[in-house]
């Protein structure tokens, strides 16, 4: 009979093939995506897609991730304590208030013509503001599969996502013609069809008879924990993608499409590699933390996480040299020859989605802690600094001065959110039990 470790350590195994699995279909996706539509559509369309893609994610962060993530961060101390039910229905609840808020603003700031300088007419932002709200829905029940451990579903949903909202936007394309509307169409049609199948874990609220559909303590936590979320998410986006806005205010959407396309290409691997681990260590760190009171878990979760970030960092930096080295080839395989940019401009771009991906590996051991508060600073900085250093530096060395500033920002934002950890969260712990 095997022992209870060997039981355990084969789990993990077959989740981490399962999540490769899941990982290497969702980058292969996005490949194809890139290719496609770089294929199918001229760079100014190009980049005025993802400028509206971009805008998305604000009030996504804003309003949606906060529950998401106090929702992923309870999964395993609500089913310890059986209480997945009520869990699920206050945050069900939650979610749809916040839907109606966010659609009845939107509509209202659309239609009064709040947006008409940014010559986006008012059906594409209608259009964005749809696939914000199913984008929302889709991955809160994506993240519940993950929480819960569910490998296999979280992999097949991410990978139907990442291949579906290519091919159905390289279908109207095709259809109709070459424009922002026909790419928004494809994606809406995208994201409605995996509703149903994402929400699939959450059904179990619909079956608590008896519970009422907001219980205040759990209330409280969600917002306690999710708190601090919407207070980064305004900072965090503007570390990420101010420069590509200044970009279309200072040289134009044909430089954004190029410098987007660029970032794709540089940060494919990285972003392969992070969504891996965190898909992977994150719910077992959380179930191992507990309810982040207990030392001993605590420090076995931490464990976890130092594993995952010693790996990472060692592939990352042979993934660097290898934009240096190869960086233009790469970029006119997966792209079009007018896409391409400088291999030092990829380069660039590279080492700073290393750095942003490993301070987000490293973050996973305060928000084992309980404490995302901490983390404020690690975002309002470089979040505040990159507004300035992206204009200026773009002013000075246009397309490379904009990834030098992501980059700046990138590891502005590693650093301090070691300092947070080593400094502010971290205690001597019990060793970890092996």
């Amino acid at each position: 009979m095997r022992s209870f470790n060997a039981i355990l350590k084969a789990r993990i195994i077959g989740e981490a093939g399962w999540v490769f699995l899941g990982q290497l279909g969702t980058a292969l996706g996005s490949i194809v995506g890139l290719k496609l539509l770089t294929q199918l559509l001229p760079k100014e369309i190009y980049g005025r897609v993802n400028l509206l893609e971009v805008a998305m994610v604000l009030p996504g962060w804003l309003f949606f991730a906060p529950i998401m993530q106090a929702a992923i961060r309870l999964y395993a101390p609500s089913r310890e304590s059986k209480n997945l039910g009520p869990l699920f229905r206050t945050i069900l609840t939650l979610y749809f208030w916040v839907s109606l808020l966010v659609a009845a603003v939107g509509l209202t700031l659309i239609h009064t013509g709040l947006f008409k300088g940014t010559n986006f007419t008012p059906l594409a932002l209608t259009l964005t503001l749809a696939i914000l709200l199913a984008n929302t829905w889709q991955l809160l029940g994506t993240g519940i599969s993950g929480a819960a451990r569910l490998r296999r579903r979280a992999a097949g949903l991410s990978v139907f996502t990442t291949w579906s909202r290519p091919l159905c936007a390289g279908a109207f394309i095709l259809l109709f013609a070459p424009s922002l509307g026909a790419v928004l169409t494809g994606y809406l049609v995208a994201s409605l069809a995996m509703l149903a199948p994402s929400l699939k874990p959450v059904r179990i609220a619909f079956h608590e008879r008896n519970t009422p559909w907001v219980q205040k303590e759990i209330l409280a936590k969600l917002l306690a924990y999710g708190a601090p979320y919407a207070i980064w998410s305004a900072f965090a986006w503007g570390e990420n993608y101010v420069d590509r806005y200044i970009l279309q205010f200072l040289l134009g959407a044909a430089t954004v499409g190029p410098y987007v396309a660029a970032f794709q290409v540089a940060s494919m691997p990285f972003g392969f590699g992070a969504a891996f681990f965190l898909q992977l260590a994150t719910p077992i760190v959380f179930e191992r933390a507990g309810a982040g009171t207990e030392p001993m878990r605590l420090a076995s979760g931490r464990a976890v996480v130092q594993s995952s970030v010693g790996l990472f960092a060692g592939l990352g930096i042979l993934m660097i040299i290898g934009y240096a080295l190869g960086g233009v080839w790469i970029m006119r395989l997966l792209t079009r020859a007018d896409y391409v940019v400088s291999s030092g401009i990829l380069t660039v771009l590279a080492v700073s989605a290393f750095a942003q991906s490993l301070a987000l590996l490293l973050g996973t051991s305060v928000l084992a802690h309980n404490r995302p508060d901490v983390l404020l600073w690690a975002y309002l900085i470089p979040g505040t600094l990159s507004v300035p250093l992206s204009f200026l530096w773009i002013r000075q060395a246009g397309m490379l001065g904009a990834a030098c500033a992501n980059a700046a920002t990138s590891f502005l934002f590693l650093a301090l959110v070691w300092w947070i950890l080593r400094v502010v969260v971290d205690r001597p712990h019990a060793p970890a039990p092996r």
